[in-house]
């Protein structure tokens, strides 16, 4: 009986360490180093269920997010990153439109946000530059409803890294509004690839 109990618990141990190991497989397996040369390059194709347009319609206000793919190189490493570019409509209004600068081409285009840190399975943090009010923030893209990555929950809140920020003249210095002019909370969901 001491036996079969004992044999029992090691295959439930055994079982146990398979799943976690093809569960880290998986993860490794989405994001890769690729060494070459010298060089250093990050692979991350969990980036890919993010890039597309994105909406969120409440009556006549609409926030449009859109996520191109991009390669940075610096030097002797690289990695793949997200852009992004948005705009806002209040009432039929245009607030912002970032999308009208978006240059595939161009890597020294002027975009309104980028990857920052991909955090688990299904959680994206985003540096926000909020063209309107002329400051950064910390967005969070989550995907609501574990594997349904059509829908995704956006938080976006005070930028959480410091920054130096120098005034070269401190009378015309013009301190930013409180808050954002894009909402900090709602369900987007992916109209397009």
């Amino acid at each position: 009986m001491t036996i079969a109990i004992k044999n029992m618990t090691m295959k439930k141990y055994f079982m146990i360490l398979l799943t976690i190991t093809s569960f880290l497989q998986v993860i490794q397996a989405q994001k890769q180093i690729i060494k070459k040369n010298g060089k250093e390059y990050h692979r991350d194709a969990r980036l890919n269920d993010y890039i597309g347009t994105w909406n969120w319609v409440d009556n006549n206000n609409i926030f449009k997010l859109v996520f191109v793919p991009r390669r940075v190189i610096a030097g002797d490493y690289g990695m793949d990153i997200v852009k992004g570019y948005y705009s806002y409509t209040v009432n039929d209004s245009l607030i912002t439109n970032t999308i009208s600068t978006m240059e595939p081409d161009n890597p020294e285009e002027k975009n309104s946000f980028s990857y920052m840190e991909h955090r688990g399975e299904n959680i994206l943090m985003i540096n926000f530059w909020d063209a309107e009010y002329g400051k950064y923030g910390t967005a969070r893209m989550t995907f609501l409803n574990g594997g349904d990555k059509t829908k995704a929950k956006w938080t976006l809140g005070r930028y959480e890294r410091e920054q130096l920020l120098f005034i070269p003249d401190v009378s015309t210095y013009v301190e930013p509004p409180e808050g954002f002019s894009v909402p900090t909370e709602m369900i987007l969901e992916k109209v397009e690839e």
